[in-house]
């Protein structure tokens, strides 16, 4: 998994922790697996 995408996944959790009174969280597995579909393959760190 791409560090930066971990982070934002952490990030929309923490958001939802913080917003979890204005009503249910959207699924955040199902939002990330979306935008990783346009993100290029992880690359092994040089």
């Amino acid at each position: 998994m791409l560090y930066l995408g971990t982070q934002f996944v952490d990030a929309i959790s923490d958001l939802h922790v913080y917003d979890s009174a204005l009503g249910p969280p959207p699924d955040v597995r199902a939002i990330f697996d979306r935008i990783m579909c346009w993100m290029p393959p992880e690359r092994p760190p040089a």
